[in-house]
């Protein structure tokens, strides 16, 4: 109680290490709750991430279903997504994880051509990049105004995906997806049943 009164009366520095010291222990749910709350709440203003998770640890545990604890949680994992990019960003922004990075966020960004270009720039710099194939083709499936022979592009990048990795089950699942399509119905039972296994 003492703790939590604390971090909501901003006192932050003071409460956050009696709200981790105590939160495991508590057997009064609503407490914990308050107390995981106000826990997420200090640790992300002070930036305190070991600790951040640890009481998303307890929230998620103990209050899964809680509409309030999750919505919490979503600004939490969001916070810690943030922070983990600055960090990327800051320890090694020319890295192939960075452009990979920076490739999702123009893909999000509906700029097809820049996440194209990046993901171009990864496989010239390490053409057995797992994942990256895989990328082009759901890019090129998910494009606005492709090519004409959009499919064929997809189906080769998704073939050299399962070169380099043999258990790619979304590049098996997407190639039978191709084959469906196309009426070749024997093929796209055998992608799909590959990418089950």
């Amino acid at each position: 109680e003492n703790a939590a009164s604390l971090a909501e009366a901003g006192r932050c520095s003071e409460a956050l290490p009696l709200l981790s010291r105590s939160v495991a222990h508590l057997t009064d749910k609503e407490l914990q709750k308050r107390v995981s709350l106000d826990g997420v709440r200090c640790a992300t203003l002070l930036q305190r991430w070991d600790s951040l998770l640890d009481f998303a640890r307890v929230l998620n545990q103990q209050f899964s279903h809680d509409p309030e604890v999750l919505y919490v949680l979503v600004h939490a994992y969001s916070d810690l997504s943030n922070q983990a990019t600055q960090q990327l960003a800051l320890t090694a922004p020319n890295s192939l994880p960075a452009l990979e990075l920076d490739a999702e966020a123009s893909e999000l960004q509906g700029r097809w051509d820049q996440a194209e270009k990046d993901y171009r720039k990864i496989l010239e710099e390490n053409p057995h990049y797992p994942g990256i194939h895989f990328r082009l083709a759901r890019l090129l499936l998910s494009k606005p105004n492709p090519p004409p022979d959009f499919q064929d592009q997809a189906k080769r990048e998704l073939l050299e995906e399962i070169k380099i990795d043999p258990a790619n089950a979304g590049a098996e699942y997407v190639l039978g997806e191709i084959a469906r399509q196309a009426g070749d119905f024997d093929e796209a039972v055998q992608r799909f049943n590959k990418a089950t296994q």
